[in-house]
């Protein structure tokens, strides 16, 4: 008896060696890869002013356009990813027409059409899986002397939101 069970205590730390052997300071590092990850940076300031608006063209104010925001986007999916931009705060009281155009994309959209918000616009469409990178984004605005106050220190904030969805 005393033979069988020094015989089964060995097998049972025979066994139990190798995995608790194997585990002590096993460790295993895993990483994620970002599966969407969008930044725009802030844009410049334009400034629409009546004073430099042409005589000729009335009271036309702009357009004037700013490029110094830049887009990145990187995705990993296996299908195709598009960008969309609109406007989520508008503060109203003006005319202004304010658009958005990011390099190598859609083209010119309007995001805000003679003070209306307009609906969500798709920017840059058929992104494959990869990196967009360092891409500039123009914003242009144009307004009336009429329908936009401009005497005094008047300031219209927009904020734009850009979202990437599936094509």
């Amino acid at each position: 008896m005393r033979g069988l069970l020094g015989a089964l205590l060995w097998l049972a730390l025979a066994c139990a060696a190798p995995a608790s052997a194997a585990s002590v300071g096993a460790s295993a590092l895993v990483k994620v890869p970002a599966v969407d990850l969008l930044s725009v940076s802030d844009g410049g300031t334009i400034v629409l002013d009546n004073a430099a608006a042409d005589p000729q063209a009335g009271d036309d104010l702009g357009p004037v356009a700013d490029s110094t925001a830049r887009l990145n986007y990187t995705h990993n999916s296996p299908t195709a990813k598009k960008l969309t931009a609109q406007v989520t705060a508008n503060p109203g009281g003006s005319d202004i027409t304010l658009t958005v155009s990011v390099a190598g994309g859609t083209g010119e959209k309007t995001l805000v059409d003679a003070g209306a918000t307009a609906a969500v616009q798709d920017v840059y469409t058929n992104i494959p899986a990869g990196a967009l990178s360092d891409l500039s984004v123009t914003y242009k605005a144009s307004a009336t002397a009429h329908g936009t106050p401009v005497s005094g220190p008047t300031s219209f904030v927009f904020t734009i939101t850009f979202t990437s969805v599936s094509s």
